[in-house]
C-alpha cells in the first residue's frame, strides 16, 4: 500500500481488495492466492494484461480516467513441482485439491498410480510438491518343466539281470502366471497367480527281468530253469550242486550209500523227497525227477542233506 495514507484510504483499500477477490470469482474448491496490488494515478497508462488465464486473474477496479485512483489486483496461481515418475516439471494451478491440480495441467493418471499427497488432499508437500508414483500390474507366463516319474516292472519273461524300456518317459510342461507390479518401471513384487498343466508328463516304465539265467556251467538247462522258475530258486545253486554229486551223469552210483543219480539220492530219501514234491514214483534215475524234487528241497528245508 501507499505510505502515509489516513485510515480511511486505508479501509477503502482494504475494501477495494476484498472487492477484487469477490470479481475475480474463485469457487469453493480454488485456492486464493496472495494478490499483487498497482494503484493506478490519474492519466497513468495501464500497461498490464488484464485477461484472464488459467495462470493469471486480473481484476481492474474504478477506471483512473473518471477517479482519482485506480486499482488493479493481479492473482498469479500458484506454482506445483511435479515429480512424475523419473520426469520433473511445473504446473500452475488455482485448483485446491491435488487431483484437480493435476487434471488442471492435463496430467492423466491410472487407477494404481500413486500420489503424495493423495488425490484428495489440498495440502501438496513443502514446496508445494506434488509425487506421481506411475504404477503398473501386468500378467506374464512363464513355462517350465514337469519331470516325468520312472516305474519299474517285473518281466518274469526277461532274462534276470536285463532291463528293457517298454514306455518311454517324457517330461510334461506347466504354465506359471504371475501378476507383476512396477513402480516407475522398477519391479516391486512378482506375485504367483496361477498354475496349469499343458501337457501331462509320460511316465517312463521299465521292464526289470526275472527269469532265472544259468550263468555257469549245467546241463539240461531247460529243465533247471522251469524247476527254478517253479521254486524261485537260483538255477546256478541248482547246476553247481549237480556238478558236484554227479558231473552231469544221471546214472551216476556211489556204493557207500548207495547214492544214485544226479544229484546222489539215497533210496530211502528218494522216496520220502519224491512223495513231498509231487513226483511220488518217479524213477531214481530220471534226469528230470531228479532236477525238480532237487529244486523243491533245496528251498523246502533240506539244503543241509548236500
Amino acid at each position: 500500500m501507499i505510505a502515509n495514507k489516513s485510515k480511511a484510504e486505508n479501509n477503502i483499500d482494504t475494501y477495494l481488495q476484498g472487492r477484487a477477490i469477490q470479481i475475480a470469482q474463485f469457487e469453493d474448491d480454488e485456492i486464493v492466492p496472495t494478490p499483487q496490488f498497482h494503484y493506478i494515478l490519474p492519466g497513468e497508462r495501464i500497461v498490464s494484461d488484464l485477461s484472464n488465464t488459467s495462470k493469471v486473474r486480473t481484476v481492474k477496479i474504478f477506471d483512473p480516467q473518471l477517479s482519482i485512483t485506480g486499482l488493479v489486483v493481479k492473482f498469479n496461481a500458484p506454482v506445483y513441482q511435479i515429480a512424475d515418475g523419473r520426469k520433473k516439471y511445473e504446473i500452475s494451478s488455482f485448483k485446491g485439491r491435488v487431483e484437480d491440480i493435476l487434471s488442471d495441467g492435463s496430467i492423466e493418471l491410472a487407477n494404481e498410480d500413486i500420489v503424495s499427497p493423495s488425490r484428495g488432499d489440498r495440502e501438496p508437500l513443502g514446496n508445494n510438491l506434488i509425487k506421481i508414483t506411475r504404477v503398473s500390474i501386468a500378467q506374464i507366463d512363464e513355462f517350465s518343466s514337469l519331470p516325468y516319474q520312472t516305474k519299474k516292472i517285473d518281466d518274469p519273461t526277461l532274462d534276470k539281470g536285463k532291463t528293457k524300456i517298454q514306455t518311454p518317459g517324457r517330461n510334461g510342461k506347466k504354465q506359471l502366471s504371475y501378476s507383476i507390479r512396477r513402480e516407475d518401471g522398477v519391479e516391486i513384487s512378482r506375485v504367483l497367480v496361477k498354475t496349469s498343466v499343458i501337457d501331462q508328463p509320460i511316465d517312463e516304465v521299465i521292464k526289470i527281468g526275472t527269469k532265472p539265467v544259468i550263468t555257469g556251467w549245467c546241463k539240461y538247462n531247460d529243465d533247471v530253469i522251469a524247476a527254478s522258475i517253479k521254486n524261485n530258486l537260483d538255477p546256478d545253486k541248482l547246476c553247481a550242486l549237480m556238478k558236484k554229486e554227479s558231473n552231469g551223469h544221471p546214472d551216476s552210483v556211489n556204493p557207500d550209500g548207495p547214492y544214485i543219480g544226479l544229484f546222489q539220492y539215497t533210496e530211502g530219501f528218494w522216496a520220502d523227497a519224491t512223495k513231498k514234491a509231487g513226483f511220488a514214483g518217479a524213477n531214481i534215475y530220471d534226469a528230470k525227477s531228479q532236477i525238480y524234487v532237487t529244486a523243491w528241497a533245496l528251498t523246502h528245508g533240506y539244503a543241509g542233506r548236500w
